[in-house]
């Protein structure tokens, strides 16, 4: 499964992203901030990467000053790997 981490410095501004992409139909839950990160409020929000699109609307239609990045997440055979995408 495939998924991406969205990272913010504030945990208002995670919150208010989870809103506003399940508002628009795509499941998006918090999470713990990846370490690769290395940045952060200690949550991320987290959804398919299929809505990777969406959320990079989002993120663009609204003044997130405090994004970080985002990170696609694949699980494979108990094993995760994180790479930042944007």
């Amino acid at each position: 499964m495939k998924n991406i981490i969205i990272v913010f410095k504030s945990k208002t501004e995670v919150f208010e992203f989870c809103d506003l992409m399940n508002a628009r139909g795509a499941t998006t839950v918090t999470v713990g901030t990846p370490r690769e990160a290395r940045i952060g409020c200690g949550i991320s929000a987290k959804t398919d990467a299929r809505n990777l699109s969406l959320a990079i609307s989002v993120l663009n239609e609204n003044n997130f000053g405090g994004f970080f990045g985002i990170y696609s997440v694949v699980s494979v055979g108990g094993r995760t790997s994180k790479t930042k995408i944007m």
